[in-house]
């Protein structure tokens, strides 16, 4: 694919009108996602791990649950958006020409995702404590892999800002997606 960014297409296909700096952010927020998924392994982990100060096993400890289940709803709930905006912006694209507002809540899909992404892979590097700190460690690096992803800049903060003004009754500024 062949484009000029903000330029308008030159190939009148679906591929072609979609938003570049919109897909880019796409591309980046669900490498997040599957990083927030592989930071599961604190599940298997809470099954048999035994505290050394002699509390229960992992899994059995109410916050550890709570905490579990939060992250799980975060990332499931992030998906879902995700996925929901890329249905509706793709159908655009099939169909004609994509409406600015729908990849303005695609970009703030996206950096949901790869926000919400990190958090989980937060919230598993605590659950597994000191173990997740070892530079073989998986979560250590799901969790260093995450942040990269969520500081990058198609998926910063500024998107929520723009997704507010425009949930807001607010144009969407030129030159955004």
């Amino acid at each position: 694919m062949t484009l000029i960014r903000g330029g308008s297409p030159t190939i009148d296909r679906p591929i072609y009108r979609y938003p570049s700096v919109t897909i880019a952010a796409q591309a980046h927020a669900i490498v997040g996602v599957g990083i927030a998924r592989s930071a599961n392994e604190v599940i298997a982990m809470s099954r048999n791990r035994a505290s050394i100060t002699g509390a229960p096993v992992m899994g059995e400890r109410g916050y550890i649950q709570l905490e579990a289940a939060r992250a799980e709803a975060m990332l499931r709930s992030a998906r879902s958006f995700f996925y929901d905006a890329t249905e509706e912006l793709w159908n655009e694209a099939l169909n004609g020409a994509v409406n600015p507002n729908t990849a303005t809540l695609m970009r703030l899909a996206a950096t949901n995702a790869a926000l919400q992404s990190a958090e989980v892979c937060k919230i598993a590097s605590r659950l597994a404590g000191t173990d997740s700190l070892y530079t073989t460690s998986n979560l250590a690096r799901a969790m260093c892999d995450s942040f990269v992803v969520a500081q990058h800049a198609a998926l910063n903060e500024g998107t929520f800002q723009r997704a507010g003004q425009l949930l807001l009754g607010g144009a969407v500024q030129p030159g955004f997606p």
